[in-house]
């Protein structure tokens, strides 16, 4: 959607959310535009109440194409009750009040009608965990607020004739599309698990900086809208039971999972507390799309912070490998698969509504296969450090895999051992779609 159709709608979003009914007309009429699915407007009919059905859908409408909102004005039009109608004439007016009526183009040199063009702020500010995305709580005066970095807490009422842009600082002069991205509209978004394997009972070295990372992943989760579960020092067995129980947990009312392991590891295999080793196409084939059905069609993401090969001890910082291995473990495949393969037949005019069984999964590996993964004992890994500042810092306006590009810059240019080794993580995406890792809307604001 263009911008500034949807800064009529955050203008407009207090009446909307007052006077709009979610009818099944409204839905029917944008599932035949191809501006919604089917699936998605299943989820808003779902919502208690017609408020929280509004609010959903109008989270969800920003993110679609260019023609989402003549669409929607179309839908009230055709809608039951004059009150449709006259939301219709209100938002036509403000849009073509700002530049950009129903049907209309931007202006051709790329700016925005009624706008003067924003300079990119070189400069991201932030952190979730440290508060930048309070808010002050909701008033009746409808006055708009900021979190401080620009960005927007509060909606205006229908009768302040605010402009958004002041209230929204946007970094470049492209707001961030989400017309291709996986829906996050539940709060909260999801559950997640993160194993910590400090303490080892089968003769491996105990991973000082590991409760480090544990916390700050912890905080970093929450923040951004997951509820998040941690399981400390956990043999193989534990590790897959703490896994299958979250694999099968009714995941219907959420939008994605996320799980962190932290723990000893070679390429391939990660390391219980009792030395066990349990597959990494074991951990993920607990989420496949055959066995864990509510998990269909959303993010499944794993953090890894494990080595994948050879170990060293190089005083403060140390690594996350064993200490005991064998050449012929130093020798494994480095490249093996990480997936479970699935027995196929040649026939192709299966039903095409179907997704694969291992869809929608990410790993992100701490390091590149054959490499170890470093880690400082008091600040935590290098990975882990990495990917907690820049999910607190980038959030708001990336999706996941363009901070995981920035964790790659950062952990491969700012962080080196006293023996000046060097660490490459290694993401590896099986995403059909961009996932964003937003803090969810409570009250039309974000918190």
């Amino acid at each position: 959607m263009n911008k500034i159709h949807q800064k009529v709608l955050q203008k407009n979003r207090v009446r909307l959310l007052q006077d709009l009914n979610v009818s099944d007309l409204i839905l029917d009429s944008l599932v035949g535009e191809f501006i919604i699915t089917d699936d998605e407007s299943s989820k808003i009919l779902a919502e208690r109440g017609p408020k929280n059905q509004a609010r959903a859908f109008l989270t969800l409408l920003p993110r679609k194409g260019t023609q989402a909102f003549s669409a929607f004005v179309a839908a009230l039009n055709q809608a039951d009750g004059s009150v449709h109608a006259e939301l219709a004439t209100i938002l036509e007016a403000d849009a073509t009040k700002l530049g950009l009526p129903v049907g209309g183009r931007p202006a051709p040199d790329g700016r925005q009608p009624g706008y003067s063009q924003q300079v990119s702020n070189p400069e991201k500010e932030s952190s979730c965990a440290s508060g930048a995305m309070a808010v002050s709580s909701s008033s009746s005066s409808g006055a708009s607020a900021s979190s401080g970095d620009g960005w927007p807490v509060k909606v205006q009422t229908a009768d302040e004739d605010v402009r958004m842009i002041e209230a929204e600082k946007v970094s470049g002069t492209e707001q961030t599309d989400y017309s291709r991205a996986y829906d996050m509209v539940n709060n909260p978004h999801g559950l997640a698990l993160i194993i910590n394997n400090k303490n080892f009972t089968c003769g491996m070295k105990a991973r000082m900086g590991s409760d480090v990372d544990a916390r700050q992943l912890k905080e970093a989760f929450e923040a951004t809208g997951f509820t998040t579960h941690v399981t400390t020092n956990a043999t193989g067995r534990q590790m897959r039971d703490n896994l299958y129980s979250l694999a099968i947990h009714d995941h219907s009312k959420y939008d994605a999972v996320m799980v962190a392991i932290l723990s000893h590891g070679i390429d391939g295999k990660i390391y219980g507390t009792d030395g066990d080793l349990v597959l990494v196409s074991e951990i993920t084939s607990f989420f496949r799309g055959d066995r864990a059905k509510t998990l269909v069609g959303k993010p499944k993401i794993f953090f890894l912070q494990a080595c994948r090969g050879g170990s060293f001890d190089d005083g403060i910082e140390e690594t996350d490998g064993p200490s005991d291995q064998t050449d012929e473990e130093r020798e494994e495949q480095l490249f093996k698969k990480f997936l479970d393969s699935t027995p196929s037949s040649d026939e192709t005019d299966g039903y095409l509504g179907t997704l694969p069984v291992e869809a929608d999964m990410l790993l992100a590996y701490a390091t590149v296969p054959g490499y170890v993964s470093w880690r400082n004992s008091e600040k935590g890994s290098w990975f882990i450090q990495a990917l907690v500042k820049v999910i607190h810092e980038d959030a708001k306006e990336d999706h996941l895999m363009d901070m995981l590009t920035r964790v790659n810059d950062m952990v491969a240019t700012e962080f080196q051992s006293k023996g000046r080794q060097k660490q490459m993580p290694a993401p590896v995406t099986h995403l059909r779609k961009k996932f964003f890792l937003r803090p969810p809307r409570k009250s039309g604001r974000f918190f």
